[in-house]
């Protein structure tokens, strides 16, 4: 559990919820989570995962909006077309670590925020990146299932086993 964040800063703490838990938050469905704070403060909340092409939701509200949240696993990205076309986006933030979808110079030149919602997954991410080396190193899946299955001594290494005459790799 962390007590907060490098450097100091405190973790939020909320003194009651204003979801239903077990709701999916970060999803086009589930306003990522902000809906209820936003509308209540008066904004209007656009969520969509029709991002691509001229005709999409997202490039059809882009020119009214001053503000976007683009997520960096499959983002909008904010090209200096793009860029252009909004007049009023003060803020581009990136709803996790990374901001490679928004071209640098055009922000800069129009005067737009560029922010991330730091420390919000990574210790997903560390996860994650641990759990695809593992995968990768020992074979992790066809390996899983095999030893479910009755199969495959957990004590080799994958090389040891494609060794074997007859071996299928697993």
């Amino acid at each position: 559990m962390l007590d907060g964040y490098h450097g100091g800063q405190t973790l939020p703490t909320p003194s009651a919820i204003d979801f239903t838990p077990g709701e999916l938050l970060g999803s086009v469905s589930g306003g990522l989570g902000l809906r209820r704070f936003l509308e209540a403060a008066g904004h209007t909340l656009v969520v969509t995962s029709d991002k691509e092409g001229p005709d999409s939701e997202f490039d059809r509200e882009l020119p009214d909006a001053d503000a976007v949240i683009p997520q960096p696993v499959w983002p909008a990205y904010l090209s200096a077309e793009r860029i252009a076309r909004a007049p009023r986006l003060k803020l581009a933030l990136t709803a996790g670590i990374g901001s490679d979808h928004v071209d640098p110079d055009a922000a800069v030149k129009a005067g737009i925020t560029v922010a991330e919602e730091t420390y919000s997954n990574s210790i997903s991410v560390a996860e994650h990146t641990v759990t695809q080396i593992l995968a990768l190193a020992r074979n992790f899946l066809p390996s899983h299932d095999d030893a479910r299955n009755g199969g495959f001594d957990t004590r080799r290494l994958p090389a040891e086993v494609e060794a074997e005459p007859g071996s299928t790799g697993r």
